[in-house]
């Protein structure tokens, strides 16, 4: 049976398949023996025809390998007969195909779970919760990053030639709603602090340029508030503060390892407050004091004035305009509206291409932005974007609200987003 030479039953009777030149046939076998031919009159004496040369042979057809009372070959198949599944059946003198029971189908086997990755501890803040304090990687593949500790909403917009990425996070001296991290699935493997992601991103795509932007004020300032653990704004701004200390400071920056990585700082309050009163300020006093920033030669004024589009300047000042007036409690609110018009305007401008002076100099147009900022100001850049230059998000995670707004933020697959 080695040779794949079965018989099977065919109706009444048997076949067998043979070989003929590699092929299978079948061969029917003849169940009542062929008629005799009756015999035929000798013909005629003929006069002998002329010699002819001897015809070249043909070459022999290879023939079926029947015996007996097999006949000829009725149908050719494909070689594919498996003796295997033939039973000889006694009395019959032939093989029958076997009747297999279909078989169950197998369930999907799943696919491999990525060999989990976590290459160094990143910087946790002291004050942070013992559940969060075990998410410390600093590096996992960006197709491995599912959730994002820090931020509660994040948007993705296109503006021209410039990648909008904006997060939010409601400011909180500890992480809230560990409780409800384990239950959706956070662990160390697939998440990361900001910080640690902004690392990630940076590392992982070396290519790019990315402009990074965080509601923090000069460093300098930055540095006496963690030294002094009295005006800490959230476990996580101090994580970007501590990873990226050689990157903010203009004075530093030569020693920044990140190539690819332009770090702002936009937090022009701390300026303000140096020379003025901090906290909220009235509908009267944000009203002037936006009004000055719109209209005086200074440092705002010098990033507005950068805005090369002038369709987008100009809608940036209209918005400012309205939205002291119209919204004075929210603007003037830990002088919310001082932080936005300066950061809003950094992000939107362009800078000067052909500006050299040295590592503290930024050149060209900020492609790729990272925006990290408590939810509120998130919130009035989109609704800049939305409402002012008509576009629509291309991405929403996350949701926002003073009650909702968690310490974490779901991202779903990092994949579908430009960023990763």
């Amino acid at each position: 049976m080695s040779q794949c030479v079965a018989i099977t039953k065919t109706g009444a009777g048997c076949s067998r398949i043979v070989k003929d030149g590699g092929n299978l046939c079948f061969q029917h076998k003849q169940t009542q023996p062929a008629p005799t031919p009756k015999a035929q009159p000798a013909p005629k004496a003929q006069p002998a025809p002329k010699a002819q040369p001897a015809p070249t042979p043909a070459k022999a057809k290879a023939q079926p390998q029947s015996s007996g009372s097999y006949g000829k070959k009725v149908k050719i198949l494909k070689p594919n007969c498996l003796p295997d599944k033939y039973v000889w059946v006694v009395g019959k003198g032939c093989f029958e195909k076997l009747q297999t029971q279909s078989q169950p189908v197998p369930p999907p086997v799943p696919p491999p779970v990525p060999k989990p990755v976590c290459t160094e501890r990143t910087y946790i803040d002291v004050k942070e919760n013992a559940f969060v304090k075990k998410l410390d990687c600093r590096d996992l593949p960006l197709a491995q990053v599912r959730f994002i500790l820090g931020p509660c909403v994040f948007y993705e917009f296109e503006l021209g030639n410039r990648k909008l990425y904006l997060f939010g996070e409601v400011h909180a001296k500890v992480s809230r709603d560990s409780h409800r991290m384990l239950p959706r699935g956070v662990n160390r493997y697939n998440s990361l602090s900001f910080q640690a992601f902004v690392h990630s991103l940076a590392t992982q795509n070396p290519t790019k340029t990315y402009d990074f932007m965080f509601e923090n004020g000069y460093f300098n300032f930055i540095l006496e508030d963690v030294r002094r653990k009295d005006r800490l704004i959230s476990p996580i701004m101090n994580q970007i503060t501590e990873e990226f200390r050689n990157c903010i400071d203009p004075a530093q920056r030569r020693n920044c390892t990140y190539k690819n990585l332009r770090t702002h700082y936009v937090d022009f309050r701390r300026i303000f407050w140096k020379r003025h009163s901090s906290g909220d300020l009235l509908p009267k006093e944000i009203r002037e004091r936006i009004n000055k920033f719109l209209t005086t030669p200074g440092k705002v004024l010098k990033q507005i004035n950068a805005i090369n589009d002038q369709r987008i300047r100009k809608s940036f000042v209209d918005f400012f305009i309205d939205f002291v007036a119209n919204r004075p409690v929210d603007a003037g609110s830990e002088a919310v509206a001082i932080m936005d018009v300066y950061a809003m305007a950094r992000i939107l401008r362009d800078f000067d291409s052909k500006k050299k002076n040295g590592v503290s100099s930024f050149q060209g147009t900020a492609q790729n932005v990272i925006y990290y900022s408590g939810a509120n100001h998130t919130e009035t850049f989109v609704r800049f974007l939305t409402d002012y230059l008509k576009l629509k998000p291309k991405a929403v995670r996350g949701e926002f609200n003073e009650f909702s707004c968690r310490s974490f933020i779901d991202m779903d697959d990092l994949t579908k987003i430009g960023l990763a």
